[in-house]
């Protein structure tokens, strides 16, 4: 009976080491074939039950657009079942469609073309009034730049 037991606990442990979970989050229009932007552990303790990272998806993928994986595989499994669950990590990627990380790099006269656009000081207003006056002399001094670039340039 004993040996039973000892059988049925082994391969309960087995099997639970073994045993894998994944959750997975479409954010925006997903992208499951994007760009891997984050890999990593994420701790987890007594069960999976307390511990929860924040991963703020705007630092990592300014589109939006994401897939989340959110898994336990065997390697998170086998730690969990080593500390009887009390601690029991997760590992979680991110894929972004675009690959961007948010930063956009202009160079000075793209950026006061955009600036000098006439949906600019629209596009302003509607985001934030309380800028309008300082995109409205942000509109004065691109112009004034592509002025004196076309005047250098004749």
């Amino acid at each position: 009976m004993k040996k039973v037991a000892l059988v049925l606990v082994c391969v309960f442990a087995v099997s639970v080491a073994a045993g894998c979970m994944r959750h997975t989050y479409d954010v925006g229009a997903g992208a499951p074939r994007g760009e891997l932007v984050y890999d990593g552990w994420e701790n987890k303790w007594i069960f999976g039950l307390v511990g929860e990272t924040q991963i703020d998806l705007k630092d990592v993928c300014a589109s939006g657009n994401a897939t989340i994986h959110d898994e336990t595989d065997f390697l998170t499994g086998l730690v969990g079942l080593l500390t009887f669950t009390i601690y029991r990590p997760s590992k979680v990627t991110i894929r972004c469609a675009d690959g961007s990380t948010g930063q956009i790099e202009l160079d000075q006269e793209t950026a006061a073309k955009i600036a000098t656009q006439p949906e600019f000081l629209a596009y302003v207003e509607a985001v934030n009034p309380l800028l309008l006056d300082q995109a409205k002399t942000a509109v004065e001094n691109a112009q004034a730049f592509l002025n004196a670039k076309m005047v250098a340039q004749r």
